[in-house]
């Protein structure tokens, strides 16, 4: 079976993120909490891959909503990765979660990669990019820029577009699709010879997202920015818990501001974390 070591890389944070944007309205509708942007490294069987791209604050897009949603520490993606060991060309496969602008903003450090995404994801953007009638609060989270390089690539063959479920990417390694948060999201189901675990970036926000809370004790889907159904939310739930055995701290988030709290971190020469998910 495959062995991986695996590492959720911070590329800034908000400290401030209210709670109740993401789930939940009624029991956390005041509160607020430290939400970091992030990406995820995974290295064994001869690969290093980077789960979702992360960004560049020095490009016009990113620097803009850093300002915007006043996220402090940002850094791009390729410091992150050389402040913790790893040069970005040593990154072989990237999985593009979804098209959302702090996770496809730094597609451009990888231009050597294998990259895999669903095809309907970048589709479904592009059109809705070009809707006058698509909402502009959802609009206003993708950047046109790395949409349209992502898109020249998958023209140019060097992007592998997916149609749904893929097993076997690399040895252990089996992404799925799932739809809500984006239309076509894909999560890496990871099958470890120690444990099998799942990295979901933002189809869920934090483990309350599965757990739920006090007041609401079930599922608190992510509704943030959402084009999906909660339908379509709680369904990829389930599979994603079914995946895992139930065990939700072996699902990782892109988000999850709770990691400080219940995982090992070395913080590197940027002021950022490295939280070990898998060692």
């Amino acid at each position: 079976m495959a062995r991986y070591t695996i590492r959720q890389l911070e590329l800034g944070y908000d400290p401030a993120f209210p709670l109740g944007v993401a789930f939940d309205m009624w029991d956390h509708a005041g509160e607020q909490a430290y939400s970091p942007f992030t990406v995820t490294l995974l290295e064994g069987e001869g690969h290093k891959i980077l789960f979702d791209c992360g960004f560049d604050p020095d490009s016009g897009f990113a620097r803009d909503k850093i300002a915007q949603e006043h996220d402090q520490n940002c850094h791009s993606t390729a410091q992150v990765l050389r402040a913790n060991g790893v040069a970005p060309e040593e990154i072989d496969t990237v999985i593009v979660s979804h098209c959302h602008w702090d996770h496809l903003n730094g597609l451009k450090y990888f231009p050597h990669a294998a990259v895999y995404v669903q095809e309907e994801e970048v589709r479904l953007w592009n059109q809705a990019m070009q809707r006058e009638t698509f909402p502009t609060t959802h609009k206003m989270v993708v950047d046109r820029t790395s949409l349209a390089l992502l898109t020249q690539w998958m023209k140019e063959g060097k992007v592998t577009a997916l149609r749904g479920d893929a097993d076997d990417i690399l040895p252990g390694l089996h992404i799925r699709r799932a739809a809500g948060h984006s239309f076509a999201q894909s999560l890496l189901f990871v099958d470890d010879e120690r444990c099998r675990c799942a990295v979901i970036g933002d189809a869920a926000m934090r483990p309350e997202s599965f757990r739920g809370s006090l007041g609401l004790p079930c599922y608190l889907p992510n509704l943030k920015f959402a084009v999906g159904t909660i339908g379509d939310i709680t369904v990829s739930y389930d599979r994603i818990l079914a995946w895992v055995d139930g065990k939700v701290e072996h699902i990782f988030m892109s988000h999850d501001g709770t990691l400080p709290d219940k995982r090992p971190a070395r913080e590197n020469a940027l002021g950022l974390r490295a939280f070990t998910l898998l060692d």
